[in-house]
Protein backbone atom coordinates (compact mmCIF):
# COMPACT_ATOMS: atom_id res chain seq x y z
CA UNK A 1 0.00 0.00 0.00
CA UNK A 2 1.37 3.84 -0.72
CA UNK A 3 3.83 2.66 -3.05
CA UNK A 4 7.74 1.56 -2.91
CA UNK A 5 8.81 4.20 -0.24
CA UNK A 6 5.66 3.24 1.88
CA UNK A 7 5.16 -0.48 1.83
CA UNK A 8 3.79 -1.32 5.39
CA UNK A 9 2.54 -4.99 5.06
CA UNK A 10 2.79 -7.24 7.41
CA UNK A 11 3.49 -4.58 9.93
CA UNK A 12 1.11 -3.52 12.82
CA UNK A 13 0.34 -0.50 10.39
CA UNK A 14 -0.39 -2.25 7.16
CA UNK A 15 -2.78 -4.44 9.47
CA UNK A 16 -4.28 -1.86 11.25
CA UNK A 17 -5.01 0.02 7.98
CA UNK A 18 -6.62 -2.87 6.46
CA UNK A 19 -8.23 -4.00 9.96
CA UNK A 20 -10.28 -0.92 9.84
CA UNK A 21 -11.02 -0.66 6.19
CA UNK A 22 -12.54 -3.87 6.66
CA UNK A 23 -14.70 -3.06 9.51
CA UNK A 24 -15.91 -0.05 7.39
CA UNK A 25 -17.09 -1.95 4.67
CA UNK A 26 -14.25 -1.95 2.72
CA UNK A 27 -13.85 1.96 2.84
CA UNK A 28 -11.10 4.06 2.75
CA UNK A 29 -10.29 5.22 5.83
CA UNK A 30 -8.01 7.46 5.45
CA UNK A 31 -4.97 6.65 7.71
CA UNK A 32 -1.27 6.95 7.28
CA UNK A 33 0.94 4.30 6.77
CA UNK A 34 3.78 6.35 7.91
CA UNK A 35 5.42 5.22 11.32
CA UNK A 36 3.04 4.39 13.88
CA UNK A 37 4.88 6.83 16.32
CA UNK A 38 3.43 9.69 14.11
CA UNK A 39 0.03 8.03 13.39
CA UNK A 40 -1.77 9.76 16.76
CA UNK A 41 -1.00 13.26 16.01
CA UNK A 42 -0.41 13.23 11.96
CA UNK A 43 -1.77 15.73 9.75
CA UNK A 44 -4.97 15.74 11.56
CA UNK A 45 -7.67 16.95 9.31
CA UNK A 46 -5.41 17.53 6.39
CA UNK A 47 -5.15 14.44 3.68
CA UNK A 48 -5.25 11.86 6.68
CA UNK A 49 -7.72 11.28 9.00
CA UNK A 50 -9.65 14.00 10.86
CA UNK A 51 -11.18 11.73 13.16
CA UNK A 52 -11.35 12.22 17.00
CA UNK A 53 -8.38 11.54 19.34
CA UNK A 54 -9.11 10.70 22.70
CA UNK A 55 -8.19 8.22 25.97
CA UNK A 56 -11.33 6.68 25.43
CA UNK A 57 -11.90 4.25 22.64
CA UNK A 58 -14.85 3.40 20.23
CA UNK A 59 -15.08 0.23 18.29
CA UNK A 60 -12.83 0.15 15.84
CA UNK A 61 -10.53 3.17 17.21
CA UNK A 62 -6.89 2.50 16.48
CA UNK A 63 -4.74 2.52 19.63
CA UNK A 64 -1.14 4.20 19.29
CA UNK A 65 1.76 4.19 20.95
CA UNK A 66 5.23 5.73 20.19
CA UNK A 67 8.81 5.07 20.92
CA UNK A 68 11.59 6.97 22.19
CA UNK A 69 15.58 6.48 21.68
CA UNK A 70 17.96 7.26 24.84
CA UNK A 71 18.71 10.21 22.89
CA UNK A 72 14.63 11.53 23.05
CA UNK A 73 14.23 10.82 19.42
CA UNK A 74 11.42 8.86 17.78
CA UNK A 75 11.45 5.47 16.45
CA UNK A 76 8.68 3.20 15.10
CA UNK A 77 6.15 3.48 17.28
CA UNK A 78 3.12 0.66 17.82
CA UNK A 79 -0.67 0.85 16.39
CA UNK A 80 -3.59 -2.05 17.57
CA UNK A 81 -7.39 -2.13 16.49
CA UNK A 82 -10.21 -2.09 19.15
CA UNK A 83 -12.24 -5.13 18.75
CA UNK A 84 -14.50 -4.97 21.61
CA UNK A 85 -15.15 -3.09 24.74
CA UNK A 86 -15.90 -4.10 28.07
CA UNK A 87 -17.07 -1.45 30.58
CA UNK A 88 -16.91 -1.44 34.26
CA UNK A 89 -19.71 1.10 34.79
CA UNK A 90 -19.76 4.24 33.19
CA UNK A 91 -15.64 3.85 32.06
CA UNK A 92 -14.08 1.32 30.37
CA UNK A 93 -12.12 -1.35 32.19
CA UNK A 94 -10.41 -3.51 29.56
CA UNK A 95 -10.12 -4.29 25.29
CA UNK A 96 -9.80 -6.86 22.82
CA UNK A 97 -7.00 -5.80 20.10
CA UNK A 98 -5.99 -7.30 17.44
CA UNK A 99 -2.86 -6.37 15.95
CA UNK A 100 0.53 -7.33 14.03
CA UNK A 101 3.94 -7.11 14.63
CA UNK A 102 7.15 -6.13 12.54
CA UNK A 103 7.36 -8.07 9.60
CA UNK A 104 4.24 -10.28 11.28
CA UNK A 105 6.51 -11.53 13.98
CA UNK A 106 7.14 -10.93 17.77
CA UNK A 107 10.11 -11.23 18.44
CA UNK A 108 10.36 -10.40 22.56
CA UNK A 109 6.20 -9.89 22.75
CA UNK A 110 5.76 -13.50 22.60
CA UNK A 111 5.54 -14.62 26.07
CA UNK A 112 2.87 -11.66 26.75
CA UNK A 113 0.41 -13.47 29.22
CA UNK A 114 -2.54 -12.38 27.80
CA UNK A 115 -2.46 -13.10 23.84
CA UNK A 116 -2.42 -15.90 21.54
CA UNK A 117 -0.77 -15.74 18.20
CA UNK A 118 -1.72 -17.00 14.64
CA UNK A 119 0.54 -16.39 12.00
CA UNK A 120 1.66 -13.29 13.01
CA UNK A 121 -2.18 -11.45 13.69
CA UNK A 122 -2.86 -11.57 17.36
CA UNK A 123 -5.78 -10.49 19.77
CA UNK A 124 -4.54 -9.58 22.92
CA UNK A 125 -6.28 -7.89 26.54
CA UNK A 126 -5.62 -4.22 27.50
CA UNK A 127 -6.56 -2.91 30.60
CA UNK A 128 -7.09 0.80 31.49
CA UNK A 129 -5.11 0.85 34.72
CA UNK A 130 -2.41 -0.78 32.39
CA UNK A 131 -2.15 1.07 28.94
CA UNK A 132 1.35 1.06 28.47
CA UNK A 133 2.19 -3.22 29.33
CA UNK A 134 6.35 -2.77 27.86
CA UNK A 135 7.31 0.42 29.65
CA UNK A 136 9.89 2.25 28.30
CA UNK A 137 10.86 3.30 25.85
CA UNK A 138 6.79 2.74 24.80
CA UNK A 139 4.36 5.56 25.45
CA UNK A 140 0.73 5.44 25.22
CA UNK A 141 -0.40 8.68 23.54
CA UNK A 142 -4.87 7.40 23.12
CA UNK A 143 -7.32 6.23 20.40
CA UNK A 144 -7.93 7.46 16.93
CA UNK A 145 -11.49 7.06 16.99
CA UNK A 146 -13.30 5.81 14.04
CA UNK A 147 -16.94 7.16 14.10
CA UNK A 148 -19.21 4.25 15.41
CA UNK A 149 -21.51 4.66 12.50
CA UNK A 150 -18.58 3.75 9.89
CA UNK A 151 -18.26 0.67 11.29
CA UNK A 152 -20.45 -2.22 9.48
CA UNK A 153 -18.44 -5.43 10.38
Amino acid sequence: WGGPDYWVLPNCTGYAWGRVCYMMGGANPHLSNNNASRWYAIDVGGIYNSWPRSQTPTLGAVACWYQTNSAGGREPGHVAVVESIHYNGSTWDYLILSESGYSGKWYSWNGYANCWDIGGIRTRTLYASDTNPWGWPYSFQGFINTPSELIVQ
